[in-house]
């Protein structure tokens, strides 16, 4: 457990950073994207056992290139865009300014947005090779780190993000991202001992409209309600959590156990059940003194019920 509770910390604090530098990157604040550069030299020379500088140290206005290792000769281009475009623009100035003499490996670091590793294989001159799937790095590259690390590399890695992710000065998270981030956070934690048996293939249409016809309208009207408030916030969070697809599947087996029992409790009436879960969640955030937003709660869990990861069918006459 105190692995997964590294793990899950690391993930909040490198999400949360992501989701900052990103909102920063489209307000044009280039001065994050360079305080950047530095935090992400010492965390990865912790993470990885790198000695990166920043290029800027060697030459100002180094092109291509943001962090070296000479002596490991890796170096990295850190930026808030991810796309093929930017990649590409990387790759041409590492050839044209002949980098590769110097460097065996070169990684682009795309902080915020998942990055695009569609790019072409390249190959230079010297035999020296960048493969984008490989090379191009975004926030589950660095998750994926984590796991291969001991627990003493990995609890010093926390340890650097909660002395630098929260820095005083920073504006609060908002209640809403903290409100889903911390949901997602409590569930993948949660151990899960019950086997129960569901419906493989979900079917929102049937579900809403067939298994629950009495409360569709209701149903609906809720998360038409919420959506403009929290349904792109919400696909924006999740995106960033970039949760692994062993945390996805706990997710909703979680909330299925929960809720069928919730569901059962009430006659199969959905909205007094759903009702239940939602002080149920916004109970748990409490304990934890999480200042919570209870439509966020309340969308999370409507939003879950069209995936049919809420009240789930067990069975095709169900559904």
């Amino acid at each position: 457990m105190r692995r997964r509770d590294l793990f899950n910390k690391i993930n909040y604090l490198i999400s949360l950073l992501h989701l900052e530098i990103q909102g920063a990157a489209t307000l044009s604040l280039l001065d994050m994207n360079i305080h950047a550069e530095n935090f992400y030299r010492d965390y990865l020379n912790l993470a990885l056992g790198h000695a990166l500088e920043n290029t800027n140290l060697f030459r100002a206005n180094f092109p291509a290139i943001d962090l070296a290792d000479k002596k490991a000769r890796i170096c990295m281009q850190v930026t808030s865009s991810g796309g093929a475009a930017k990649v590409r623009h990387t790759v041409k100035q590492f050839k044209e300014n002949k980098l590769y003499d110097q460097y065996d490996r070169l990684v682009v670091l795309v902080l915020g947005d998942a990055a695009s590793k569609s790019g072409k294989f390249q190959t230079f001159d010297n035999g020296t090779t960048f493969d984008p799937s490989k090379d191009v790095w975004d926030k589950n590259d660095l998750l994926a780190q984590v796991n291969g690390m001991d627990d003493e590399r990995m609890q010093a890695c926390a340890d650097y993000l909660d002395r630098n992710v929260r820095m005083p000065d920073r504006e609060p998270v908002p209640r809403e991202v903290k409100t889903i981030i911390k949901l997602f956070e409590f569930i993948c934690s949660q151990e899960l001992d019950e086997v129960e048996e569901f419906t493989e293939k979900p079917d929102p249409t049937r579900k809403v409209y067939k298994r629950f016809a009495d409360y569709s309208d209701l149903l609906m009207n809720q998360y038409t309600d919420l959506y403009p408030e929290f349904g792109r916030l919400f696909d924006e969070v999740v995106a960033t959590l970039g949760l692994s697809s062993a945390d996805v599947r706990h997710v909703h087996r979680y909330l299925k156990i929960k809720s069928d029992r919730r569901l059962m409790e009430c006659d199969g009436k959905p909205l007094p059940a759903l009702d239940l879960l939602v002080s149920d969640l916004s109970t748990l955030l409490a304990r934890a003194h999480v200042d919570y937003v209870e439509g966020a709660v309340q969308f999370f869990l409507l939003a879950q019920l069209i995936e049919c990861n809420v009240f789930p069918n067990r069975d095709e006459v169900d559904a």
